[in-house]
């Protein structure tokens, strides 16, 4: 159990780590929206097929083995996925995990089942008058905490302290964060604990932004207070980050890479120097006019193509082809993917098979209901 906690510890660290990076608030989706799905959908029933004859005759059923993995998902009118059931091969129930929401759309019960129909997860979820996540408690199968979190927020809705407990009911870990006039974190204290001793400074970030709210510096130091990493980051008028650059803890550079964009926004190069400000390697990519990437090309340090990729999509932005080529005496594709899509009326996809240098893959079918 132990173990468990501090791997859980680790990814929920990670997380905010990465999200630390981001300085504006996004607009919360639902679940449906998250899986780019349109239309009121009530279930989703996806059917992943083992392939038999690796060819393209998969369209016919005596290539099928039944379904290798069957999944069903229900979701609520608010678009939350409320219960998800997990099929064993032989069609019996592998495990269910279900959903409960607030009125306000937040989760506040996370339950999950194995095939016997016993809880072996459990986790609550409180909020604040704001809609702010307060409390996060893990209880294992036999209904006994095994994670706690206590989370508290400044009058702006800022998370200032986040408090970890392991099962024993001690506290462990603890993040105390700061923020400037508009908003934007500017410090980050991580305290651990070693064993049984007290908690202790482990590492500390600040962070530096423009005045468009941009973050252009990041530093993270160490429990003595030694710089360990640095970033550096420059933006254009339009927000597009168009350098970055690592420092080691010696405030040398490591690694700079500069980015253009096309007058779309899309990143159409990627350049990328060493310590010695050598370009090591250059991306260059291409685009259509709604945005997806179409070709890539990547070279190295003496201007030579090192790999080229490829892509297409249908009409509703599926990629359908994907190939990847290898210059030798002549550019050549090493590997070609592609798929085939079928769409329900509302455009959502309902059948996908995939190849792979013209062998089948897979084929995956979801059969979609709406309120």
């Amino acid at each position: 159990m132990k173990k468990y906690t501090k791997l859980l510890i680790l990814l929920i660290s990670t997380l905010f780590l990465v999200l630390s990076c981001v300085t504006k608030k996004n607009t919360k989706k639902n679940d449906i929206e998250n899986l780019n799905l349109i239309g009121k959908v009530k279930s989703i029933k996806i059917i992943n097929y083992e392939i038999l004859e690796k060819n393209r005759e998969i369209n016919k059923d005596k290539n099928l083995k039944d379904y290798q993995s069957k999944t069903l998902s229900f979701y609520n009118k608010q678009g939350n996925e409320i219960e998800i059931i997990r099929y064993n091969f032989n069609g019996s129930i592998e495990e269910k995990v279900v959903k409960e929401y607030d009125s306000k759309g937040n989760k506040i019960l996370h339950l999950v089942y194995n095939s016997e129909g016993d809880i072996t997860f459990n986790l609550v979820n409180k909020y604040d008058l704001g809609g702010n996540n307060i409390e996060q408690i893990y209880y294992d199968g036999k209904g006994e905490i095994f994670s706690k979190e206590i989370i508290k927020y400044d009058m702006n809705g800022n998370k200032i302290e986040r408090k970890l407990f392991n099962e024993e009911g001690e506290n462990n870990y603890v993040e105390l964060f700061k923020y400037n006039h508009l908003g934007n974190e500017i410090e980050r204290e991580v305290y651990q604990k070693k064993s049984k001793g007290e908690l202790y400074l482990d590492v500390k970030y600040l962070f530096n932004y423009d005045e468009n709210g941009n973050m252009v510096e990041s530093n993270c130091f160490g429990f003595e207070g030694d710089l360990k990493i640095k970033y550096t980051k420059r933006y254009d008028e339009n927000g597009n980050m168009v350098e970055s650059i690592s420092y080691n803890s010696k405030e040398s550079i490591e690694i700079k890479v500069v980015y253009n964009y096309d007058e779309n926004g899309n990143k159409i190069e990627r350049l990328k120097y060493n310590s010695d400000n050598v370009l090591s390697e250059k991306n260059v990519s291409k685009f259509d006019n709604k945005g997806n990437e179409i070709e890539e090309n990547v070279y190295q340090s003496d201007g030579t193509l090192f790999h080229k990729k490829k892509y297409k999509y249908d009409k509703n932005d599926n990629m359908i082809e994907f190939i990847s080529l290898t210059p030798t005496i002549k550019v050549v594709p090493t590997q070609i993917d592609y798929w085939e899509f079928e769409y329900d009326k509302n455009k959502n996809w309902i059948k996908r098979i995939s190849f792979r240098n013209g062998t089948i893959q897979s084929r995956v079918e979801r059969i979609i209901e709406y309120y």
